[in-house]
């Protein structure tokens, strides 16, 4: 069986999972919370992350969730909405997870809107927001480096800057003049992690960053790593009070009283502490494969496959096959699709995923489901069909 859908899951690293058994089978790796040895190794897996995503260690965090979205979940309950004020704008071509955050931010009282990263991205807005006032109001933005249906890869550091600078003024809920919009920033890296690692400081220091391994390496999987920059952890109001969240707690009345690290009290109960230590395999291997080498044949190999797909055609002649991607849209000179002349050409590039649609002779879509089952029955191939994990992607093409 030949697995391509390593954007959903990257194969198995031999070396990863070689480490990653040898240390549960040979490491005297206990619970953190009952360990302060255990607790310095872990910090010092959070530093290498921070190093290997190129991120301040003296202005960000490294915090371990269980995937995503559950990196996704917790910012949103604990983001500090404020009713009539605050807002969550986000970009249409977002993973589901993140189109998720809407629902928390509409059940606090937050306005919502979908933006358009290409008017974003050339926005010359001057007005840069300031606050300050004691009466700063709190919304949040978010993008993805790289779509992950279409594999259009995004200028995040642009778009950010704009958004300093204003872009998004007008967005929020705010009822009144007295109050001032400070946009929190949150860059989706999944997709992206895979293609062209992580760097956070490239990306312009959005405040959220997050990323999972599995996605880069197949291993280990139940970890997630959120990138937050200390001082909007600071800011966040987290309720849930999980095991090792708190440094008292009295059970009888309502008394509980946080740890002082944002670390701690942001990872309830234990975290898989047994995948945060292949963490450093997962770093020296995917150097390897981010290698300017590899990265050159990754790409070869994609321009190589769409060239074919699109070469294909049917005894009539007409084209077998439609390529979902801006760039690759751009490139033809063409939309081989709908016509929209609104359709934004924002990308300026394209990470190792090829989105497509296959054409019967008549010019009639066929069902992705029906090629899925094809390619993994006749040829043992698996791809995914379907587009319910970015419906942004998917509404605009």
């Amino acid at each position: 069986m030949r697995n391509l859908d390593a954007a959903g899951c990257a194969p198995v690293s031999e070396a990863v999972l070689d480490a990653f058994t040898t240390n549960c089978r040979t490491a005297d790796n206990v619970n953190p919370h009952s360990s302060s040895e255990i607790c310095q190794k872990i910090s010092a897996c959070r530093t290498q992350i921070l190093q290997f995503a190129n991120a301040n260690p003296l202005e960000y965090d490294c915090i371990f969730t269980h995937s995503n979205t559950h990196s996704l979940e917790k910012i949103a309950n604990a983001f500090p909405w404020r009713k009539g004020h605050s807002a969550f704008a986000y970009t249409l071509e977002n993973h589901t997870s993140v189109v998720g955050i809407r629902e928390i931010a509409a059940a606090n009282g937050a306005g919502v809107a979908v933006v358009d990263v290409d008017s974003l991205s050339q926005s010359r807005n001057d007005a840069v927001k300031t606050g300050g006032n004691g009466n700063e109001t709190f919304s949040l933005f978010a993008m993805p480096c790289e779509c992950n249906l279409s594999g259009d890869v995004f200028d995040v550091r642009a778009v950010l800057n704009a958004v300093s600078n204003g872009a998004l003024d007008g967005r929020s809920s705010e009822r009144s003049s007295n109050n001032s919009t400070r946009w929190i920033t949150l860059v989706d890296a999944a997709k992206s992690a895979s293609d062209f690692g992580v760097d956070v400081q490239g990306m312009g220091n959005p405040d959220f960053i997050i990323f999972s391994p599995y996605k880069l390496t197949g291993i280990p999987q139940g970890l997630g790593i959120l990138i937050a920059k200390s001082a909007t952890l600071s800011i966040m109001c987290k309720s849930y009070m999980g095991g090792g969240t708190v440094a008292m707690v009295s059970a009888s009345s309502m008394v509980h009283h946080w740890r002082q690290s944002d670390i701690e009290r942001f990872e309830d109960g234990t975290i898989n502490f047994q995948a945060v230590f292949a963490m450093r395999s997962v770093i020296e291997v995917c150097k390897q494969r981010l290698s300017a080498i590899n990265m050159s044949k990754s790409s070869l190999l994609r321009s190589e496959l769409v060239d074919k797909l699109l070469a294909l055609r049917h005894g009539n002649g007409k084209q077998v096959s439609i390529i979902f991607s801006c760039t690759q849209m751009r490139a033809l000179g063409q939309r081989n699709i709908q016509e929209d002349e609104d359709m934004p050409l924002t990308p300026s590039g394209s990470g190792n995923i090829v989105a497509f649609l296959l054409m019967n002779s008549e010019g009639s879509v066929i069902p992705p489901s029906e090629v899925q089952r094809v390619f993994k029955s006749s040829s043992r191939i698996i791809i995914r069909s379907g587009a319910v994990c970015n419906p942004g992607a998917a509404q605009r093409y």
